[in-house]
C-alpha cells in the first residue's frame, strides 16, 4: 500500500510539471507577442526563468543554461554579450569555491582538520563547541557556506550518534572487563540486562538529555560559525562576490577592492562575530553557570559526558588513519 502510494506521488508530481512546462510558457508569451518590443521578450526570459528556478520544474543547472538559449532567439542580446556573462571573474570566483570544496569533501581533509581541532582543545563541552566552531569559520571562508556546514553537520551527527550508542554497551564493556570474564557478547548481555536497566536506566537518560541539548548546539554552532567565516573572504558566500560584481560593472575595475583588502576589513568583524557566538551558545545550552565553571568544580554527569566523548573522538582519530596522498593534495590546493 505504502509503494501504491508513493508511486502515485511521483506520477503526479511528474503529470504536474508537464502541464506546468507546457501552460506557464504560453501564459506568458501572450501578453508579450501583443505588445511585441525586446522589453517584452525581455520580460518573457525573466519571467519564465525565475518560474522554473522557484519550482525546480527543471534541474537547476538546465535552468541556468536557458538564457544562452532564450536571450539570442528573442532577439533581446546577442551571443556574445549573454556568454561573456557565464565567464566573468565572479562566476570563475564561484567555480574555483566549489572545486575547492568538492576536493576537500571527497578527501574527507575537512573531517581529519575537525578531529584535530577537537582533540587540541578538549572535550570539555565549551571547548568541544569551540572545537567544531573554530573548523567550520575557517573552511567557510574558502568554500560556500551550505557546502561547509554541511560537511562538519555530518561529522557533528557521526560523533553523537557514536555517544547514544555508547551508552549502554561502554558500561557493559567496562563491567566484563572488570570481572574478566571473557564469555560471548550477547550471553554477556543477556545475563546483565535487568541490572542494566535497573541500574543505570536513571543514569543513561539523563546523560541522553544532556547529549540532546548538546547535539542542539553543536548543530547550531556549526551553522552559525559558517555565516560568520562566511563574511571574511570573497569566496566565502555568494553575495560577496555579487557585491564585487556589481562595483566592478558600475564604476570599473576598483584598485582597492581586493581579496587582500576584503578581508583586512572583514576578518574582525568575522572573528568578533564567532566569539560573541561562542559564549551565547554556551549561556543558552550549558548554562551561566556551568559556562564559567572551573574544571574541578563540575558535575559528574559532565565528566563522564567528556570521557565519553574522548573515547569516540579517540576512535574516530584512529579510524581515520594517516594522511593519503589524496588529503595532501587537497591541503596544498587548499593552501594556495
Amino acid at each position: 500500500m505504502y509503494h501504491r502510494s508513493l508511486l502515485v506521488k511521483e506520477l503526479w508530481t511528474e503529470y504536474w510539471r508537464f502541464v506546468y512546462l507546457l501552460v506557464y510558457p504560453i501564459v506568458l508569451a501572450i501578453p508579450c507577442a501583443i505588445v511585441g518590443t525586446k522589453l517584452a521578450a525581455g520580460t518573457f526570459c525573466l519571467f519564465l526563468i525565475a518560474g522554473l528556478w522557484i519550482l525546480e520544474v527543471l534541474p537547476i543547472h538546465i535552468t541556468a543554461l536557458l538564457p544562452i538559449v532564450l536571450a539570442p532567439t528573442l532577439g533581446v542580446v546577442p551571443s556574445r554579450v549573454i556568454c561573456r556573462e557565464y565567464t566573468s571573474d565572479t562566476i570563475f570566483l564561484f567555480v574555483g569555491g566549489i572545486i575547492i570544496a568538492l576536493a576537500v569533501e571527497n578527501s574527507q581533509l575537512h573531517k581529519r582538520i575537525s578531529i584535530f581541532v577537537v582533540k587540541l582543545v578538549g572535550t570539555d563541552k565549551r571547548m568541544m563547541l569551540l572545537g567544531f566552531m573554530v573548523p567550520t569559520w575557517f573552511l567557510s571562508m574558502w568554500i560556500n557556506n551550505t557546502a561547509a556546514t554541511v560537511m562538519m553537520v555530518t561529522i557533528v551527527n557521526s560523533v553523537l550518534s557514536s555517544l547514544e550508542q555508547g551508552l549502554v554497551t561502554q558500561d557493559l564493556a567496562l563491567k566484563i572487563l572488570k570481572t574478566g570474564k571473557r564469555e560471548d557478547f550477547a550471553v554477556e548481555l543477556e545475563k546483565m540486562e535487568e541490572p542494566l536497566s535497573s541500574e543505570l536506566e536513571e543514569q543513561d537518560q539523563a546523560y541522553r538529555e544532556d547529549i540532546r541539548k548538546f547535539g542542539v548546539a553543536l548543530s547550531l554552532c556549526t551553522c552559525y560559525s559558517a555565516t560568520c567565516g562566511g563574511i571574511a573572504t570573497l569566496t566565502g558566500t555568494a553575495p560577496n562576490a555579487v557585491l564585487r560584481g556589481i562595483v566592478t560593472t558600475r564604476y570599473g575595475a576598483v584598485d582597492n577592492f581586493t581579496f587582500s583588502t576584503w578581508m583586512a576589513y572583514a576578518f574582525p568583524i568575522s572573528f568578533l562575530q564567532l566569539i560573541f557566538t561562542w559564549i551565547i551558545l554556551m549561556l543558552i545550552y550549558i548554562g551561566p553557570r556551568w559556562t564559567f565553571t572551573l574544571g574541578k568544580n563540575r558535575s559528574s554527569k559532565a565528566l563522564e559526558l567528556e570521557r565519553r566523548s574522548k573515547a569516540v573522538i579517540d576512535q574516530e582519530a584512529r579510524n581515520l588513519g594517516p594522511m593519503t596522498f589524496q588529503e595532501i593534495s587537497a591541503g596544498f590546493l587548499f593552501l594556495t
